[in-house]
């Protein structure tokens, strides 16, 4: 393998790269733009607002929980203590929609 071959690949991989940020760039803006039309973002401002910040909260909430058990988090405790922790996790999310409404 020569220089040239190994340059050609980095030609090859750079041009990959800058199609792949493109695209990730169009999905991410699409996604911002349905979240501003429901009133989550602000897309002119670059903001998050009052509602997203909820939003945020409640699915951060969600990933807690899927962590947890796709983790196996909860295998090396008591049923007791599970049930402890899918409590206080459920009474988060409920005082979460509560400032909400």
């Amino acid at each position: 393998m020569s220089w040239r071959d190994d340059a050609e690949d980095i030609e090859r991989a750079e041009r990959r790269i800058g199609k792949l940020a493109r695209i990730s760039l169009a999905a991410f803006r699409t996604a911002a733009r349905v979240l501003d039309h429901f009133g989550y973002l602000d897309f002119a401002s670059e903001r998050v607002t009052e509602r997203g910040r909820w939003l945020a909260d409640c699915m951060s909430i969600d990933f807690v929980n899927w962590r947890g058990a796709r983790g196996r988090l909860f295998t090396s405790l008591k049923t007791t203590q599970v049930a402890a922790v899918i409590a206080a996790l459920a009474a988060t999310r409920i005082a979460t929609m509560r400032t909400w409404n």
